[in-house]
């Protein structure tokens, strides 16, 4: 996995391998990252889905802390793609594709203090 950096140093793009091809991602089209094993889904705003040979810690080390949150062991998220969330039988995040994934207990309050809640 490399990384493209923009003039910010942040990382705009990754450089995955899929199926012996290299594919260059942007990370804006990125909606969630999810575990699996040793393996990483890459989930982006076009539904297409990405099974990778990295772990999702490797992603959540890598990724702007600015534009993505870790709420779950297996899950990573594109701040600018949660719709809403609701407090009901703890959090939930909703995506803006409809999609929701659960927010550890342990990662609430991280996640409410990115959000100023």
């Amino acid at each position: 996995m490399n990384e493209l950096k923009n003039n910010s140093n942040e990382v705009s793009s990754i450089s995955v391998l899929v199926n012996g091809e290299y594919h260059i991602i942007n990370v804006s089209d990125i909606t969630f990252l999810e575990a699996s094993n040793s393996y990483c889904i890459i989930h982006m705003i076009n539904n297409d889905q990405h099974v990778v040979t990295k772990t999702l810690k490797e992603f959540n080390n890598i990724l702007s802390d600015n534009q993505f949150i870790r709420i779950h062991k297996s899950y990573l998220v594109n701040k600018d793609y949660i719709h809403s969330y609701n407090r009901n039988n703890g959090i939930t995040v909703v995506l803006n594709n409809g999609r929701e994934l659960n927010v550890s207990r342990r990662r609430q309050s991280l996640f409410l203090d990115v959000f100023n809640l």
